[in-house]
């Protein structure tokens, strides 16, 4: 016999609009010719950045990944530091990206060293994407293919938040 709460359950459950049932998540996949990051930062219409509040030379905001491959670890993705006598100023997420800076460094006791090699971040609806599509940064990332990253997000209004994401390796 089926018990009627249960059958209720289900019914509500598949009649849930789709929105309801999942909203952005933080994504990390790699293929041979491209690594994909994604970020959700919600819906904004406007951007403020290099606030009176923040320090000169502090981080504003950073999206960025964790890599840990081959006995080092790496950062990955985008920063907005404030500079020294920058005035507040405000925009489109795509405009915010624009005024910061991507990068890959090699995280050490002492600080990091920059590494060369090309990083994008992009502005997608709700979303900061940092994209890789260097082949030797690829390789030096990848090649061991690590189960995991750990996401880093940084805001103003947000503070510091981190979520460790399973990498998905798709065959392309």
């Amino acid at each position: 016999m089926q018990h009627p709460a249960r059958v209720l359950l289900l019914v509500t459950l598949l009649a849930a609009p789709p929105a309801l049932a999942a909203g952005p998540e933080y994504r990390a996949t790699v293929t041979p010719t491209e690594a994909r990051f994604v970020f959700p930062v919600g819906e904004k219409e406007t951007w403020h950045w290099d606030l009176t509040d923040t320090s000169d030379n502090q981080r504003e905001y950073a999206w960025t990944v964790g890599v840990e491959t081959g006995g080092e670890s790496y950062d990955v993705g985008f920063t907005l530091f404030k500079f020294h006598g920058a005035k507040p100023d405000r925009g489109t997420l795509s405009q915010l990206l624009n005024a910061g800076q991507t990068n890959l460094w090699v995280v050490k006791d002492d600080g990091g060293t920059v590494v060369e090699g090309r990083v994008e971040a992009e502005a997608r609806d709700d979303s900061v994407i940092v994209v890789i599509r260097d082949k030797n940064v690829l390789d030096r990332l990848f090649s061991r293919k690590p189960a995991a990253v750990k996401f880093e997000a940084r805001t103003p209004e947000g503070g510091r938040s981190t979520q460790e994401v399973k990498v998905a390796y798709p065959e392309k």
